[in-house]
């Protein structure tokens, strides 16, 4: 279970998912012993596999092109919520003589 609630480095997130994916290029030893020490990953012969644990939280892992697309909503989002808020900020009155 420490294997879904650890945190990754984002070296670490990409190392998974490049083993996730098959990747024939080389990880960096130290995210291979860390992930292997957390039971997301195990070696068969000549490569790295995801566990059936690394599998869970290789598909928890925020997707690169999912959080661009997250971001840039987010960032319109913000942006409509300022121009509606400055339409609709209230503007005191300068006369302050009673009616």
């Amino acid at each position: 279970m420490r294997g879904m609630l650890a945190q990754l480095s984002p070296h670490e997130e990409t190392a998974l998912r490049e083993i996730a994916a098959g990747s024939v290029d080389p990880v960096d030893p130290v995210h291979l012993h860390r992930l292997q020490h957390l039971g997301l990953i195990k070696k068969a012969g000549n490569s790295w596999h995801l566990t059936p644990l690394g599998a869970q939280r290789h598909e928890q892992l925020v997707k690169p092109e999912l959080a661009a697309t997250t971001d840039a909503s987010a960032a319109r989002a913000h942006s409509a919520r300022l121009e509606s808020a400055e339409r609709n900020v209230p503007v005191e009155s300068t006369n302050t003589r009673a009616p």
